[in-house]
């Protein structure tokens, strides 16, 4: 259960939502008024420069002030009208209001506000904390005590101010006839305002008790007020080098602040415990199928669904002992209240308080509309409260009819009876909302619809089985949302006949046998297909074949053949004469001869290993590189030779293949490696050699390194030799038979 006025801040929703009632109004407003200083015998209209009818009017005789406040919306406004006094109106003023007391002396509670309407047509705000003291300087002193504190300023419109733009600011001049046929000068100051920052405001110097209310009234109202002749307001700029802008407490900025006022001659009106009067103030319950939307800000009441507010309208003053009513609201809306002139048309006379009910159920005309319901209620002074409820009705889209034939082949006869299937599930509400659906045909003879109120129906026929077309007619679903008009599609019946067979069964099997019989199995037919012939079938299984699938031993489909020896079932053997040969334990002699040669210039290299030049790192891992690649070719050669072939000499059913190019490219890599290796023991010992002599090493020990170079010479020599006696023993061709 809840309601919300559109003109009601979220804080006071909450309220609304959760409670029927609530204890105190939001909104109150004070207006004093004095007899127009024109009214008076000229001969008296002097006394305004003094204390005279409660105010002292030297700078401009005050024929009105109005001060309203909205607790919620922290909405503050104000109008002071003025009449010259001795040819003087004002040009600004201070001011400082609480709830009560006069507000003088109240340090730290308080905001004081200056008006500087120097330019007229572009008048200022600014807001500090007041300081306490009797004077209009809290814009530049803090607090009252001894010496100037650091002023607590608050907010400014003045352009180079932050935030400058919370207020409408408005000064109005004219004029009034006195009753003796002489003018009066007016002036009015107008301020309508966002309070939020002044009443959020946390004081530099707060009071101990109470705390701090801004400018902020209730039910009673207290003011301290002082207008001024003179206005030369100086504000602080960026950089400003005077003290008072200097002068920031942390978190503050002086721009667009105060830094000098020269009032001049003043005028002033200090009061205090006024009344103020009390804004009629609304409550709200409602009942109904609805949710609100604050992306939207009303409620969603849709279509069908009946809302009912209750809207209860109360002023606190003692006085207002009943309100006034009127209200718009929406067509359609049922509005009861009780009143003394229920006839009246408007402006109908309700308790106070006063309790209005409100019952609407949205039609298919309000679809996609917004509608408000305004209930304004106004007090014996004229204070008018607005309540307004916003309602949206959501659009209503008719349904979306769709109908599918989920048969796999619905235009073929499927026999005696056939049925074509369909799914409605493609249809839908666009809101959401449930669907009903109905099924009907246009077809007849001999046709069934089944399952007519669900979301899927068949519809079952029999001409096709008889060997009748069946077209021209239809199966209609209608949808609905039970709001919008019902919505309706339609699929096309268009079956094909069944083929009837020999016996009459539709889309049957049987047929006329080439004996003549229907149904029957053709047991007149020879193996040929010749009614009543004498051809026959022979052992393969071939009609009047000549068993053409015997093998040479005989068997049926049987896979013995003549082999080139002219043996059945042979192995082409029994007439070669061939040798076999394994050179197996050759391969592994000169794979390993290959990997020895390798292994020997890795010897040669291991012993510069520690060189840090990278030149002669570069040379070792490349020459590991070279040597690898020569070792790996010929490892894959020596195994590229089959290892058991035969020689079957010269016959019409063999062939020499030829193993020459492999042994050929295995040399040439095996004299690239020995060549490597003298080529690697040569660069290397002249290395150690010399790293030696740099040494100092005896010429003696220089011998040992030419002595090592023979030895690994003859090293890579030897094995090389190895290597090719071995690759000898390899055959230079081999049989290769069919």
């Amino acid at each position: 259960m809840q309601i919300r006025f559109l003109t009601l801040p979220i804080t006071f929703l909450l309220a609304l939502f959760f409670a029927a009632t609530t204890t105190h109004a939001d909104t109150y407003e004070h207006e004093r008024t004095w007899t127009p200083l024109g009214d008076y015998p000229a001969a008296s209209r002097g006394n305004c420069a003094n204390k005279w009818n409660n105010q002292v009017g030297r700078a401009g005789y005050i024929n009105r002030i109005f001060f309203k406040y909205d607790n919620i919306t922290k909405r503050f406004e104000a109008e002071i009208e003025f009449e010259e006094c001795v040819g003087r109106l004002p040009k600004g003023f201070w001011l400082a209001i609480n709830d009560g007391p006069n507000p003088k002396g109240h340090a730290g509670e308080l905001a004081l506000l200056y008006f500087d309407a120097t330019d007229l047509n572009n008048p200022i705000l600014s807001v500090y904390a007041y300081n306490g003291s009797n004077g209009f300087e809290s814009y530049k002193d803090g607090q009252a005590a001894s010496g100037r504190q650091t002023p607590d300023r608050i907010i400014s419109s003045h352009p180079l101010a932050a935030n400058n733009n919370f207020a409408s600011l408005e000064v109005t001049s004219g004029s009034r006839a006195n009753g003796d046929g002489s003018t009066s000068a007016l002036r009015t100051f107008k301020v309508d305002m966002d309070a939020s920052i002044i009443q959020g405001h946390d004081p530099l110097y707060p009071a101990v008790m109470p705390s701090w209310t801004g400018i902020a009234f209730d039910s009673s109202i207290g003011y301290w007020f002082h207008h001024f002749v003179q206005s030369d307001g100086q504000y602080c700029t960026d950089g400003d080098g005077n003290t008072i802008c200097q002068d920031v407490a942390t978190g503050q900025d002086s721009k667009g602040f105060l830094k000098s006022i020269t009032p001049g001659i003043t005028g002033y009106v200090d009061t205090s415990n006024q009344t103020a009067n009390t804004y009629p103030y609304c409550t709200g319950a409602f009942t109904g199928q609805t949710k609100y939307d604050a992306t939207k800000g009303c409620y969603e009441v849709e279509i069908g669904n009946q809302f009912h507010s209750t809207i209860t309208a109360q002023d606190q003053d003692a006085y207002d002992t009943g309100l006034i009513l009127n209200y718009t609201a929406p067509t359609g809306a049922v509005v009861d209240f009780s009143s003394s002139n229920p006839s009246a048309g408007g402006n109908y006379s309700i308790d106070n308080p006063g309790i209005v009910d409100m019952y609407f159920t949205p039609e298919l005309s309000h679809s996609g509309a917004r509608v408000t319901a305004d209930f304004e209620f106004t007090d014996t002074k004229g204070a008018t409260k607005s309540c307004p409820v916003d309602i949206c009705v959501p659009v209503n889209n008719p349904p979306v009819c769709d109908i599918q034939i989920t048969s796999a082949n619905p235009g073929q006869c499927a026999g005696e009876i056939t049925t074509i299937d369909f799914d409605a599930n493609g249809s839908y509400d666009p809101e959401g909302k449930g669907i009903t659906y109905q099924w009907t045909t246009d077809c007849t003879g001999s046709v069934s619809l089944t399952d007519k109120n669900n979301g899927q129906s068949s519809i079952s026929v029999t001409e096709p089985g008889d060997g009748l077309a069946y077209t021209g007619c239809s199966v209609t679903l209608t949808v609905s949302d039970g709001i919008n008009n019902d919505v309706s599609c339609s699929a096309p019946i268009d079956i094909q006949p069944c083929d009837l067979d020999c016996l009459d069964v539709p889309n049957g099997t049987a047929v006329v046998d080439q004996c003549g019989v229907c149904n029957g199995n053709n047991d007149c037919l020879d193996c040929a297909d010749i009614p009543n012939g004498g051809t026959q079938v022979d052992q393969c299984g071939v009609c009047g074949g000549s068993n053409d699938c015997l093998d040479c031993a005989g068997t049926v489909n049987g896979d013995k053949e003549y082999d080139q020896c002219n043996v059945c079932d042979g192995d082409n053997t029994s007439c070669l004469d061939c040798e076999d040969r394994d050179i197996t334990e050759i391969q592994f002699l000169i794979d390993g001869g290959a990997k020895k040669l390798e292994a020997i210039i890795n010897q040669i290299l291991f012993k510069i290993r520690k060189q840090k030049s990278k030149k002669l790192q570069n040379f070792i891992s490349e020459t590991q590189e070279q040597a690898h690649a020569l070792q790996t070719r010929n490892w894959i050669i020596s195994w590229l030779f089959p290892s058991i072939s035969s020689d079957c000499g010269a016959t019409p059913f063999c062939a020499t293949v030829s193993n020459v190019d492999l042994i050929e490219e295995y040399r040439v890599h095996d004299k690239e490696l020995l060549e490597l290796g003298y080529e690697v023991a040569k660069k290397v010992f002249r290395i150690k050699r010399r790293k030696a002599k740099s040494r100092g090493v005896s010429s003696k020990k220089l011998r040992r390194f030419g002595q090592a170079r023979k030895r690994y010479r003859k090293q890579l020599l030897d094995q090389y030799n190895k290597n090719e006696n071995n690759l000898n023993m390899v055959p230079e061709s081999f049989s290769s038979c069919s």
